[in-house]
């Protein structure tokens, strides 16, 4: 008699289908000789809706429901066994189904087929192929009967692309581009180009209108080639279920990425300032970033009735950050109604969110030193405060004014300080971003330099990628590692030396914010780099009134010392920044002894400063500091 499926609980989805599978198997099962109950014709339920996603055959199909069934139905798993001839096989197998159902193929579980290669079906015991079990993986079941989410084996590398905004008219239209290429067949992914990464996030994110998008960095990838092809199989069954768009950024070339995407069948987009190459069939789009005057437009848009309290303050944003259109909208969504102090904040936020990701290659330095604690000679002050006023009007000058031409060449402001160690080149730097209101990174040659060919230049394009459009100022302290003298070429070392040292001159040149070199040697380096520097800073050792202006502020208000020679403390010929590292000392010897700050402390300070320093005390620098 005919078989029925219940249609309840979880089989009210693909109860039908079901049905047909019951049907078959019983059939499978019935002694020979006595007629099978007939077959149900094929539905078009939620399991052929899947197979058709998944590209299966109508007998891959039914291995599939066959193995759903198994789990969900106990009439069906007791059918299995049956069919098998074995009651205690209550599992679904390949042997049954090549029994049990129309258009058999003995194909359909080989690794390269759907049912393998998506991990729809696992095999238990493979080198027993008929009679091993067939078991369903979750994530299918779960796309079955609706509790949709990402499987948790893709968790640790994908994160959602959500909560972005529409986009504007600008970058509506090249999102509408991105979905027409995409509906393409032939065309498996979308290459977009473009300096603002959240831009090309929310380009990405409008093309793919109700589907999910998921990112992927490539350094997040699986390590081990075997995690990585269960990585691209499973991804590629979760496009397939949910239609889900994968946003990969990346920059650069990279061997695992090249290989993940040359096996996807899509939908892709690939997104970076420099991406790697693809397939010629992948379209390119280029996203171009706003300029100084359509960012302005985004900003007044953006805060609405707030841009009139900013009395010009927006076109001060714009000479100074580069911001694309989505954090520009993020930003101004973050700002409180009716505050008090919008421009600050305001600035604060653009700084933050333009702040450079420079990884190992910088430390940030926060900017405390002001002008009144520069203790220089009239004409290096003269020369900072200029070099300060043409990064804040740089600009101003190039753009509005038409100083900048048709070229970039020539257009970044950089600045040699020299000197010797202790003399104030660091808090130079400080004293101009703290006057700017910008970040400073100290830039560790150490881990820019290297001694493999191409790869110094390779550090300073990152670092200079990174740092673009942040306003920020770039110190390369002790630059004489990089800046010596030009090298006799001798051999492809000596070269390619040289031909990074000129890199790094160009993108000086050319980059929006400041750059400063540091030197304690300007005598060591070459000549020809220093004239390419716009501004030259001598710092000289300090002489006794310089010196004596230094111990009369090196102290805080709060500090207590007793009355200090400050005469007698000039004569010590040691530079600012020992002669603070003096007075730090002192007072922790002060502190210990539960004293004010005074003169034998600061006798005991100098001889270990003068110690570690290798130099030695005469009789008149120190001559009447104690009794």
């Amino acid at each position: 008699m005919p078989l029925a499926m219940p249609d309840t609980g979880a089989n009210a989805a693909p109860g039908a289908e079901l049905t047909r599978i019951a049907h078959a198997l019983a059939a499978a099962a019935a002694p020979a000789g006595e007629e099978a109950p007939p077959l149900p014709p094929r539905s078009a339920g939620p399991v052929a809706a899947l197979g058709a996603r998944l590209g299966l055959t109508l007998f891959e199909t039914d291995v599939l429901a066959f193995a759903i069934g198994v789990e969900v139905n106990a009439e069906i798993a007791a059918l299995a066994g049956q069919a098998a001839g074995d009651p205690r096989a209550s599992f679904a197998s390949f042997g049954v189904a090549l029994a049990a159902f129309e258009d058999a193929d003995w194909a359909a579980t080989a690794p390269h087929r759907p049912l393998r290669r998506l991990r729809l079906v696992s095999l238990t015991a493979p080198d027993r192929l008929i009679a091993s079990e067939l078991r369903v993986d979750e994530r299918v079941l779960h796309a079955l009967f609706g509790a949709d989410g990402l499987d948790a084996r893709l968790t640790p590398y994908l994160r959602p692309l959500v909560g972005l905004p529409r986009p504007a008219a600008r970058l509506g239209e090249h999102a509408r581009r991105v979905t027409a290429h995409l509906g393409e067949r032939r065309v498996p992914g979308v290459v977009l180009t473009g300096r603002h990464a959240a831009d090309l996030r929310l380009v990405t994110a409008a093309a793919a209108g109700e589907r999910p998008v998921w990112c992927l960095a490539p350094a997040d990838l699986p390590a081990a080639a075997t995690e990585r092809e269960t990585f691209a199989r499973l991804w590629e069954r979760e496009a397939r279920l949910t239609g889900a768009l994968l946003l990969v950024e990346a920059e650069g070339e990279d061997q695992r990425l090249t290989h993940l995407l040359a096996d996807q069948p899509g939908p892709i987009v690939l997104a970076g300032q420099e991406p790697p190459a693809v397939d010629p069939a992948w379209p390119v789009l280029a996203i171009p970033a706003p300029d100084r005057s359509e960012q302005a437009d985004l900003w007044r848009r953006a805060l609405g009735g707030q841009a009139r309290r900013m009395n010009g303050a927006i076109d001060t944003l714009t000479q100074t950050f580069d911001l694309g259109e989505a954090q520009i909208g993020t930003l101004a969504a973050k700002l409180g109604q009716g505050s008090r102090r919008l421009e600050q904040e305001l600035w604060e936020a653009c700084r933050g969110s333009a702040r450079p990701r420079l990884g190992q290659l910088a430390q940030r330095i926060e900017a405390v030193a002001g002008w009144d604690d520069l203790v220089l000679p009239a004409d290096a002050l003269a020369t900072l405060r200029t070099l300060t006023a043409q990064v804040r009007h740089r600009h101003r000058v190039y753009g509005d004014w038409g100083f900048g031409g048709k070229s970039n060449r020539g257009l970044g402001i950089s600045a040699l300080f020299a000197g010797p160690s202790g003399t104030g080149k660091t808090m130079a730097a400080e004293v101009i971003a703290r006057a700017l209101d910008l970040d400073l990174y100290r830039i560790d040659l150490s881990a820019v330099v290297s001694k493999y060919i191409g790869e110094t230049e390779k550090n300073l394009r990152a670092l200079f990628d990174a740092a673009e459009g942040s306003g920020a100022i770039l110190l390369f302290d002790e630059a004489d590692a990089l800046f010596g003298k030009r090298s006799e070429v001798s051999d492809a070392h000596d070269r390619y030396a040289n031909i990074e040292v000129s890199y790094l001159l160009q993108r000086m040149e050319a980059y929006a914010g400041l750059a400063i070199l540091t030197t304690n040697m300007r005598s060591a380096l070459d000549e020809a780099f220093v004239r390419r520097i716009r501004f030259a800073v001598t710092f000289p050792f300090p002489n006794y009134a310089a010196r004596l202006r230094v111990w009369q502020g090196v102290f805080p208000a709060a500090a207590e010392h007793s009355d200090l020679a400050w005469e007698k403390l000039a004569r010590l010929e040691l530079t600012p920044g020992h002669i603070r590292n003096v007075a730090v000392n002192a007072a922790f010897l002060a502190a210990e002894a539960g004293e004010p700050i005074g003169m034998p402390h600061l006798l005991q300070s100098a001889l270990i400063e003068c110690a570690n320093l290798e130099k030695s005390l005469s009789p008149t620098e120190i001559a009447g500091w104690v009794p």
